[in-house]
């Protein structure tokens, strides 16, 4: 009999806590974030800042080097291009990417394969840019910018890219290739 009343009284401060001593129990609401309904609709790139890379006439880029390490199949790379308007046009691709967006995320295949540009006045380096064409398709320059060559933003810049080092178009990237 003595089990019984502590097992009942055992059972009934479970259910009182469990309901909450007798008061209905309040919830808030989740806390949710408003946006601008406008700008949560465009796509995350164009969410992303501008460069601040100075202008085509004020860089005057007269020539550019291209390196590559050799990777899976492609050879190592070093190629200079003097083409001043082939330059200056790569050059204002590049100017055309935004920012690298801050905080995580999930890229797709990142094979390795680099591409380090080296845009000169003359003899002067004026900027170095260390471009990745696969995965985020992050491109770091000498200036401390990370640019974000990504979809149909960035086709411009590698695919003018590829047809300076002698790709028919920037598919051969990836290092699988020959």
């Amino acid at each position: 009999m003595r089990k019984s009343i502590v097992s009942m009284c055992l059972l009934c401060l479970l259910s009182t806590i469990a309901v909450g001593c007798g008061h209905a129990q309040q919830t808030n609401p989740p806390v949710t974030q408003t946006t601008n309904s406008v700008q949560a609709q465009k796509p995350l790139y164009e969410r992303t800042k501008p460069n601040s890379l100075p202008t085509v006439d004020s860089l005057k880029p007269t020539s550019v080097e291209i390196i590559r390490n050799e990777h899976g199949k492609l050879e190592a790379l070093d190629l200079t291009i003097s083409n001043e308007p082939t330059v200056r046009q790569l050059y204002s691709d590049l100017r055309s990417l935004r920012q690298f967006p801050h905080g995580n995320m999930s890229c797709p295949n990142d094979t390795g394969v680099e591409y380090k540009l080296i845009f000169k006045s003359g003899k002067k380096v004026v900027l170095v840019a260390q471009a990745d064409p696969t995965g985020c398709q992050a491109i770091k320059l000498s200036n401390g910018q990370t640019l974000w060559g990504v979809e149909q933003v960035g086709k411009p810049f590698w695919t003018r890219l590829a047809q300076s080092i002698g790709y028919p178009n920037d598919s051969h990237f990836s290092g699988q290739s020959a």
